[in-house]
């Protein structure tokens, strides 16, 4: 009986299905979003509020219809424990971006077990030349545990 693939080709298969298995793990970085100089550490994966976060996300057909829509309100809200919420709300206001002069905000709010992060956006746009705009952003956050404004 012959074989039909060669013995590279299959040495080459090897390769990659080793490699894929020693580096199946967690292999990328997790970063922590207040210091970007450490790495957030894993203790909580595979914990219940870890799996509870992850079963309220929105479904990946309602993400692409609010990416596509240009105004909206969404929130979700759901039970960590008996005294803890997971709540995440997000208003877009962006009428028309691609007028000669376009105003557009944005509030995106998520509240879990140990923290509230809070990020709102007000856009100013312009058309210069042909297809060329300008944009100017305003973005106010403030921690002050990190002395940030």
């Amino acid at each position: 009986m012959k074989c039909r693939y060669s013995s590279s080709t299959i040495h080459a298969w090897l390769f990659l299905t080793t490699m894929m298995l020693l580096l199946s793990g967690e292999s990328f970085a997790r970063f922590n979003h207040r210091d970007a100089s450490r790495i957030d550490d894993d203790s909580a994966l595979n914990t219940e509020s870890y799996n509870d976060e992850f079963s309220y996300r929105y479904p990946a057909a309602w993400i692409d219809q609010w990416n596509e829509s240009s105004m909206g309100y969404r929130a979700s809200a759901g039970s960590l424990s008996a005294t803890r919420f997971i709540f995440t709300q997000n208003i877009k206001l962006d009428p028309n971006p691609l007028a000669d002069f376009s105003l557009a905000f944005f509030s995106d709010r998520k509240e879990d077990y140990s923290e509230i992060v809070d990020q709102n956006e007000l856009r100013f746009g312009m058309k210069v030349i042909n297809e060329l705009r300008l944009f100017v952003l305003a973005d106010t956050a403030s921690d002050k545990e990190y002395s940030d404004l």
